[in-house]
């Protein structure tokens, strides 16, 4: 089956992502608040990765159209990022 390590990976990614934000709506103080979406930002980055790799081998498998689907959900994810690195900036966090 073509593509596979790139879905299991998109997989891992998927649910490391579910328990990043999991953690950060249990945090009960400010840091731990911070620390939580520090570690959602990890997350999503890992996500787009994943799914920027599994949309280019299902382009070299043709399928063009799954991947420009999967190309903009990871832009998409990488715009909230790029939103969240700024908050965090204007609230003297850096992130980057």
């Amino acid at each position: 089956m073509p593509c596979m390590r790139e879905k299991i990976t998109l997989a891992t990614a998927l649910a490391a992502g579910v328990v990043a934000v999991g953690g950060t709506g249990l945090a009960a103080s400010t840091p731990a608040v911070v620390l939580g979406l520090i570690g959602s930002a990890a997350a999503g980055a890992n996500l787009a990765l994943a799914l920027t790799g599994l949309a280019e081998c299902l382009r070299q498998h043709g399928q063009p159209e799954m991947a420009d689907k999967l190309e903009a959900a990871a832009r998409a994810i990488n715009d909230e990022l790029e939103r969240l690195a700024r908050l965090a900036a204007e609230q003297g966090i850096p992130v980057h």
